[in-house]
């Protein structure tokens, strides 16, 4: 039976998981204390959370959620990344750090509800942030619309340049 302290930090890691876009397992053993402060100011600023957790502790509270397989499978000494907004830019930003901090190493996680290994969530910070994918969107949308435009617009100054020249045709040809 778990203490109410326990039980406390279950339903703590519960909500956050529940609430969170993306969870991320990282082993963080050998790192400093002063980069285990910049990682986690980092994070913060991006609106990331870092937390240190026991792995059972994680285990239960991850129990009948997404992230369950991702939970399953800790070991040893783990930091988890919670992400609320843009999943995709919390894996950019953990891949960078893990890239800067060698001592940092990215695991696995859940990005979306699916199971991903490190090498498959460095991947996916390869991919454009969701604001560059809009705008590549409105981008190719707008294309053909633009061409369009373009086109339809030179239909009426063609007929009016044609008619022009016919006109000084018919001016020349009445002079002589």
């Amino acid at each position: 039976m778990p203490t109410p302290q326990k039980s406390q930090a279950i339903d703590d890691l519960r909500d956050r998981i529940d609430r969170a876009t993306a969870v991320l397992i990282t082993e963080y053993r050998g790192l400093k204390a002063q980069d285990m402060h910049k990682l986690r100011r980092a994070l913060r600023e991006a609106g990331l959370e870092y937390k240190v957790v026991k792995n059972t502790l994680l285990r239960r509270a991850a129990a009948g959620t997404y992230a369950e397989r991702a939970a399953n499978d800790v070991s040893g000494p783990i930091g988890v990344v919670f992400a609320y907004g843009e999943a995709a830019a919390a894996a950019k930003l953990i891949t960078e750090k893990a890239k800067e901090l060698d001592k940092l190493n990215l695991k696995w996680g859940t990005i979306a509800g699916s199971y991903f290994v490190a090498e498959q969530i460095a991947e996916i910070a390869k991919l454009p942030g969701r604001q560059e994918m809009l705008g590549q969107v409105v981008a190719t949308i707008h294309s053909p619309v633009t061409n369009l435009v373009s086109t339809l617009h030179s239909i009426p100054q063609r007929l009016l340049g044609v008619l022009q020249a016919y006109a000084e045709q018919q001016a020349g040809s009445a002079s002589v």
